[in-house]
């Protein structure tokens, strides 16, 4: 990536635009840069792709501001251009991870914006289940959350997977009701409970064992997975 070029903005530059796919905008973080400016201070540069601000968008936009409400006065910016081979949703994410760190909320709002379709479908997924948090619905999708290839937009999700995964929630709605505890559906939880799905072959021995169910005082995978599997166990020497 390099610099194409260094410009001085004074007035806004009505051919730029904000990336959709970006974080929206913070109305507090706006105002204190336009503090900033008024105070006279320096305030970091834009860059820009093919028009787009891939960094900047709450610089530009408090800039934009202060020269709409006082166009006598002088307020300057500056702007680079650069040059690089990545889009600019991508140049965005990578500026923004090394400024104020993006929540896996954003990053999913911008795989959106781009029609990726596994994050899309993950996305509908969690609408239709609000009891799961992001992280926690991948682990229950794929049995992991790799941290690098969420951000990177790597995340390959297809409809089979967000079914069978359907089929292992209703499993695990039924468990929260036995137990009588939301702590299921936490990450660590779901990564035992994805587990003993893929151990226990019979569901009704399942549900029944866990009349007996020790609640781990740490909740952790690995405290889970030896609670279910302690029940499950002892449930079977002395029912069968």
């Amino acid at each position: 990536m390099k610099t194409e070029e260094i410009i001085i903005l004074d007035k806004p530059n009505n051919d730029l635009k904000l990336l959709s796919a970006n974080r929206l905008t913070n109305p507090a973080h706006v105002r204190e840069i336009m503090q900033s400016m008024e105070r006279g201070e320096w305030v970091p540069p834009i860059f820009v792709k093919d028009n787009y601000i891939v960094d900047g968008q709450h610089r530009y936009k408090a800039f934009y501001t202060l020269c709409s409400i006082y166009p006598s006065r002088c307020y300057e910016l500056g702007m680079l251009r650069i040059n690089s081979k990545e889009d600019p949703i991508s140049l965005a994410i990578r500026f923004n991870s090394g400024h104020k760190r993006w929540l896996t909320k954003d990053y999913l709002y911008a795989y959106c914006k781009t029609d990726r379709n596994s994050y899309c479908l993950l996305r509908d997924f969690l609408i239709d289940n609000p009891e799961l948090e992001i992280k926690s619905a991948i682990q229950l999708i794929l049995g992991r959350y790799n941290t690098e290839d969420f951000q990177s937009g790597r995340l390959h999700i297809d409809g089979i997977l967000i079914a069978y995964a359907s089929e292992r929630l209703k499993v695990l709605r039924r468990v929260s009701k036995i137990l009588k505890t939301s702590e299921v559906f936490k990450r660590d939880i779901i990564q035992a409970f994805y587990v003993v799905c893929n151990e226990f072959n019979d569901a009704t021995r399942f549900y029944k064992s866990l009349c007996n169910f020790q609640m781990p005082h740490k909740h952790t995978k690995t405290e889970w997975l030896k609670a279910y599997r302690l029940c499950y166990n002892n449930f079977t020497e002395y029912w069968v």
